[in-house]
């Protein structure tokens, strides 16, 4: 694979300094940096489309990576240590830095293959949608749908946070929630509105074959478009002056109680 020297002012460059921001434009595009995070992606079915090197910065370790990496990549371009350290997270530079395009799937190919989904309605942290991607990862949730979409889910944040779960949970986000309930129906899910001012439990709610957990919006909570007549609705108790937990924590709670249940 040729490598060619690229400046600052390279397209390329200002490319994935876009995505570091996140970019409706390139929903599938993501960028990675270090070799930890890349090495992880290896695993998923995400293709490096651009592998940007630091030859000034690479260890000795991470040679037999770069090389693999390489192999496999549409393009490999050397930066400088001056460039690598601009748009980089890391305050000395990262060796290993690129763009990544995730083969995205249809909705009706995701949920006929699932059977455990989590919906985000209207999340806008980065971090919380990262955590909670790391938790469905972790408790092997078969995929996670976006609705009323708020942040951009290629933020380097959500990457960040998610400690690339958002490359092995298959996602995809959905137009409406109206389009997102057609089709869960469609599919046989229950939707469960884990909300603060249901009257039941989570640890009392029944097991459901096929459970869609819903989880909302930081201030607002999930959006009134849900049919909460056909859905369950469950919350967690709260034993002190705070009513309600972060959506991050909140959603990590109640995918892991999905997930002892599913392994009982």
């Amino acid at each position: 694979m040729t490598q060619k020297q690229i400046g600052v002012k390279h397209p390329l460059i200002k490319h994935f300094l876009k995505l570091k921001k996140g970019s409706k434009e390139y929903p599938n595009s993501f960028i990675a940096e270090g070799a930890w995070m890349i090495e992880k992606l290896m695993h998923s079915d995400a293709l490096v489309d651009s592998l940007f090197i630091c030859e000034d910065l690479l260890t000795r370790s991470q040679a037999d990576l770069v090389k693999s990496l390489a192999d496999k990549s549409e393009h490999v371009f050397l930066i400088s240590k001056k460039i690598a350290t601009q748009i980089s997270e890391k305050d000395n530079g990262s060796a290993i830095l690129a763009i990544i395009t995730k083969i995205g799937r249809s909705l009706d190919t995701i949920l006929s293959e699932s059977e455990r989904v989590v919906i985000l309605d209207g999340l806008e942290s980065h971090g919380n949608i990262g955590t909670i991607f790391r938790t469905c990862d972790a408790s092997k949730v078969d995929a996670v749908l976006i609705v009323n979409e708020k942040a951009k889910i290629n933020n380097h944040m959500v990457i960040k946070s998610s400690m690339g779960g958002c490359f092995h949970v298959p996602w995809t986000i959905v137009d409406s929630v109206g389009a997102c309930e057609q089709a869960l129906k469609t599919h046989g899910f229950t939707t469960v509105l884990a909300t603060p001012d249901a009257k039941v439990d989570f640890r009392h709610a029944p097991t459901f074959s096929k459970p869609a957990v819903i989880v909302g919006n930081e201030r607002y909570g999930i959006s009134t478009e849900w049919d909460r007549q056909s859905s369950f609705q469950i919350s967690i108790p709260m034993h002190g002056v705070c009513d309600s937990l972060n959506v991050g924590v909140a959603a990590s709670i109640i995918i892991y109680d999905l997930s002892m249940r599913k392994n009982a």
